[in-house]
């Protein structure tokens, strides 16, 4: 790191060289490209020769050269750790230093929020759905969250042996820049980073006397009010009830404002208001690619949701309770779904081994109701506008891990997809039935918006495309309820998983069963 260096003399101290290694007392071996050379104390650089019979290739690299000769045993200092502990501790030099961090500078980050990446209970797919929309492939919960000082440094407990990543939070609880790997760290032991995603070659950068994180004690981290510490953040079970009490009374299947739905409604996959929210691109998580973002565009940092949720939107303020859940949400990757259920519940669809399973496949009621589409809505949904033909996708959209990079903003297969125009929590409210259906009969259809395609809820085409939607609700209901619903059982893949773990026995009773509760037992053994 030339920032760590001080240059005396030298003939090309600006070279680009690798793995230094001590000779003597003056000396320093080391390489560039293929060549192998030797250093002095005041900066001086000599080549070494090479044999004949080793001449490195075009474009090779001479790495980590050591010479072979017989040297004392360095000495091994004791060791410190108290491996009985369940906890390490971390030390943070300046939080504001590292990788892409423009314009971030010494009191900017204020905390540390520390998640767990969680493993995947099962797996049974290669792509991250359901859990999110082509984001993250992880379910995460949080710790809590640690102070930064004012040189940006931080020092501070985590539980050992666990998956855990950073988010630096401003002094609005904002995310700064998010930790897109993971690490961990074992019991006892105290690790130490530089910053913020330095590069790996980076050195420390000179410190006037000690770190200010350092005359204190250690923190433990501390909760964050309105999230619940070591406890998921699920969409339809935590994050929906905040859209209901703030959005849902514009953003509705009848006011529809800014033809956005954020009601409780579930579609073929996903939550219909996760979904519109994705795709209107009001999240920010990442789009499962460029980690190492700048600051301030991931998560709450990056989300344009988070501009909507202090009074400036329409009056809809969120209580502060409200808005730490939501950018904690954001933060975690804002998933659709935080149970390791969700690869297999709630859904009319899903992926196994890379192929999508539809429960759909045969029912005639897919039949009646594309058939009512050509006759009734054709003429007008032509080209990238045409409405699905199934209820579980039409084969002419983009597969989900697809959707974001390959879509603009304002494409009608946004708002057209089979995630959003059916609603199988109330199939009445349906997209593809509100928007024709007449607004004397409960619709929105009239001559300053959709055309009046159903007069009323009589009309024998309506009935077809309703038909076809209540008996996905029924399906969904009775066969394959979500892992929030009252009646949710485990099945399949998972009810091994939990069952190989010891966390149900053969012959346990599963009613009431909590998927939530029953992960976290997963997670701890």
């Amino acid at each position: 790191d030339l920032n760590a260096l001080k240059f005396i003399s030298g003939d090309d101290p600006l070279g680009t060289y690798y793995a230094p290694f001590p000779l003597s007392k003056d000396y320093v071996l080391a390489s560039e490209g293929g060549r192998l050379l030797v250093f002095d104390l005041l900066g001086h650089v000599f080549e070494l020769p090479l044999p004949d019979t080793f001449k490195p290739f075009d474009g090779t690299f001479i790495c980590n050269a050591q010479p072979l000769r017989k040297r004392k045993r360095p000495e091994m200092p004791a060791d410190m750790a108290d491996y009985s502990d369940s906890d390490a501790t971390v030390v943070v030099v300046d939080s504001s230093i590292g990788r892409n961090m423009a314009g971030i500078k010494h009191g900017d980050i204020k905390k540390l929020m520390i998640v767990e990446i969680l493993p995947n209970i099962i797996h049974l797919y290669g792509g991250s759905e359901p859990i999110s929309l082509r984001g993250t492939f992880s379910i995460e919960r949080c710790i809590g969250v640690v102070n930064v000082e004012e040189d940006g440094s931080a020092h501070f407990k985590v539980p050992a042996n666990r998956p855990l990543a950073f988010v630096a939070l401003d002094a609005n609880g904002r995310a700064v820049k998010r930790m897109q790997s993971f690490t961990s760290f074992i019991n006892g032991t105290t690790t130490s980073c530089i910053g913020c995603h330095e590069h790996r070659d980076m050195a420390p950068p000179p410190i006037k006397g000690r770190l200010k994180a350092l005359r204190r004690a250690p923190d433990k981290p501390a909760p964050i009010a309105g999230v619940k510490s070591g406890e998921v953040i699920d969409f339809v079970r935590d994050v929906q009830p905040v859209l209901d009490r703030h959005c849902v009374s514009c953003h509705n299947p009848r006011k529809f404002k800014a033809k956005l739905d954020l009601s409780n409604a579930m579609g073929p996959m996903f939550p219909t208001a996760y979904f519109n929210l994705r795709t209107r691109r009001q999240l920010n998580d990442g789009d499962d690619r460029d980690g190492n973002k700048p600051p301030y565009i991931f998560g709450s940092g990056g989300s344009p949701l988070m501009g909507k949720i202090s009074g400036a939107h329409h009056d809809a303020k969120l209580s502060a309770e409200e808005q730490n859940l939501l950018r904690a949400w954001l933060d975690m990757g804002s998933t659709a779904s935080a149970s390791g259920a969700c690869v297999e519940s709630g859904m009319l669809a899903y992926y196994y081994s890379n192929h999508l399973l539809r429960a759909d496949e045969t029912w005639p009621e897919n039949n009646a109701m594309s058939a009512a589409f050509e006759r009734r809505c054709a003429s007008c949904h032509t080209g990238d506008k045409f409405l699905p033909a199934m209820l579980s996708g039409d084969k002419r959209d983009l597969p989900p891990w697809l959707w974001n990079w390959n879509l603009p903003k304002n494409s009608p297969r946004n708002r057209l997809s089979h995630h959003v125009v059916f609603n199988f929590n109330a199939p009445e409210n349906s997209a593809v039935l509100m928007a024709p259906l007449d607004a004397r009969a409960g619709g929105r259809a009239s001559s300053k918006g959709h055309t009046v395609v159903f007069k009323n809820k009589k009309d024998p085409d309506y009935l077809a495309i309703l038909s076809a939607i209540e008996r996905a609700k029924k399906y969904l209901d009775t066969q394959n309820p979500r892992d929030t619903a009252p009646n949710y059982k485990p099945r399949g893949a998972y009810y091994g998983a939990l069952l190989r773990r010891g966390i149900i026995k053969e012959g346990d009773s599963l009613e009431n069963f909590n998927a939530f509760e029953a992960d976290k037992k997963y997670w701890e053994k």
